[in-house]
């Protein structure tokens, strides 16, 4: 993450080649990995199973048995997530639009930003999963970095500067980081069934990248009601999907 946003910073000029190196880049390597890499092939299945429409919708449905935590579990993570990808992605647009800051120093900020936080997060990560394991708590961590998002979405929406957003970014990171450590170990014990692990997780991965289609619409919804441009009401309601990430995980029970 720190590599492409410092390397968006450096090509904002030249939107044709910052936008076809990523793409260059992950093919490379991805033939790289493929001529590298030892054992992988598995026969082919000689036939294959009926697989349409009606069975691709059914392959989301979870044989739960009444129980709701994983649902729980999934809707708090589609909020935070909504809420973490609407700051990420119009955080550029905010320091042009509000703290009057050209595209070319914008996106400069927004690499410094990232150069500062990405320690600190790769530390929160770290820190956060290793004492979630000591103290055999797993809700109380997830909660906070919930509330440290909401928080940190509130002094954006206050400041309005670039100091401030600075700071915001800061704690929203250490949250941020706190909350997707700590809230994996909980989906994985919240799996239904052993037998459809790979599909429960598939489906809590849906949690994770619904966001980057729900929070752009939600955006333009929010800013286009309240007005141009209007970031803090756009923050603030950032900030309510944080709080209610935050409650929905009380709701499960099944760990602590």
């Amino acid at each position: 993450m720190l590599a492409g946003v410092f390397l968006g910073s450096q090509l904002v000029t030249l939107p044709l080649l910052m936008l076809a190196m990523p793409a260059v880049i992950g093919v490379l390597t991805s033939l790289v990995l493929a001529a590298v890499i030892r054992n992988a092939d598995r026969p082919l299945a000689t036939s294959w199973p009926s697989f349409g429409i009606r069975e691709l919708l059914g392959s989301y449905r979870l044989r739960t048995g009444g129980d709701r935590d994983f649902a729980w579990n999934w809707v708090s993570r589609l909020l935070i997530g909504v809420a973490y990808v609407g700051v990420q992605t119009f955080a550029v647009f905010f320091l042009t639009d509000t703290a009057g800051l050209s595209t070319e120093a914008a996106a400069g900020e927004y690499a410094r930003i990232t150069a500062i936080s990405t320690p600190v997060s790769i530390v929160c990560f770290l820190l956060s999963g290793y004492l979630s394991d000591r103290l055999g708590r797993r809700k109380a961590f997830v909660i906070v970095g919930a509330l440290l998002i909401a928080g940190a979405l509130v002094v954006a929406a206050v400041t309005q500067t670039l100091s401030g957003f600075l700071v915001a970014w800061l704690v929203l990171t250490v949250g941020q980081a706190i909350y997707l450590t700590v809230d994996i170990a909980i989906a994985a014990a919240l799996v239904p069934d052993d037998a459809q692990a790979g599909k429960a997780m598939s489906v809590y991965q849906v949690a994770t990248v619904l966001p980057n289609v729900v929070a752009p619409i939600a955006a333009v919804v929010v800013l286009a009601v309240s007005g141009n441009a209007n970031y803090p009401v756009f923050f603030a309601v950032l900030s309510v999907l944080a709080l209610l990430s935050g409650a929905a995980k009380l709701f499960v029970r099944r760990v602590r």
